[in-house]
């Protein structure tokens, strides 16, 4: 079973990101962008242990522009 949680993007356009958790508990990121509005810039938080990939679909700022985030709070697998 793997579970699928859309943490933006979802009727809006920017903070593309999509998190793919397997049974073991390992993750994915499929995308991990900004929204250029002041608010709410960043995709919604979740715990992102056991972070093992991340995957770009292509580097527009609102699908891969959070990525500097997840480096600077040590995330990057």
């Amino acid at each position: 079973m793997v579970r699928i949680s859309f943490l933006g993007a979802c009727r809006e356009v920017g903070r593309s990101a999509v998190l793919v958790e397997s049974k073991r508990g390992d993750k994915c990121l499929l995308d991990y962008g900004v929204r250029f509005r002041e608010e709410e810039r960043l995709p919604l938080e979740t715990d992102l242990d056991n972070l093992k990939a991340v995957a770009l679909t292509h580097c527009h700022i609102d699908h891969s522009g959070a990525l500097p985030y997840l480096y600077r709070n040590g995330k990057v697998p």
